[in-house]
């Protein structure tokens, strides 16, 4: 028994010491964050005209509305999550069913 509990010990400790190495991926992000924050910010005129061109060319609030990221001004916003969450689960059950409902591989 002294010997699960043990070997128990070891393999929660190996699991925990793999949750904290970094990954490759963890180490190109914090590699790239180090770069750009050496970089020296461009100046003011040029981040307030980058501004005011993503400030133009974003999405009206009728296309958000459209496209079903807002919801519509006249329909409260927990009446927009209900409807959000009815498509959802309708489009869950479709798809189960037709998983279901597929050929076997042979």
């Amino acid at each position: 028994m002294e010997l699960q509990a043990s070997q128990l010990a070891v393999e929660g400790d190996f699991e925990m010491s793999c949750l904290l190495l970094p990954s490759p991926q963890s180490e190109a992000v914090t590699h790239e964050m180090e770069e750009l924050s050496l970089q020296p910010l461009p100046p003011l005129n040029e981040r307030k005209n980058v501004l005011q061109l993503r400030l133009q060319q974003r999405r009206t609030r009728e296309q958000l509305v459209d496209q079903g990221i807002m919801p519509p001004l006249k329909s409260p916003a927990a009446f927009h999550g209900q409807i959000r969450s009815l498509e959802r689960a309708r489009t869950e059950n479709f798809l189960k069913h037709k998983i279901r409902s597929r050929r076997e591989q042979s």
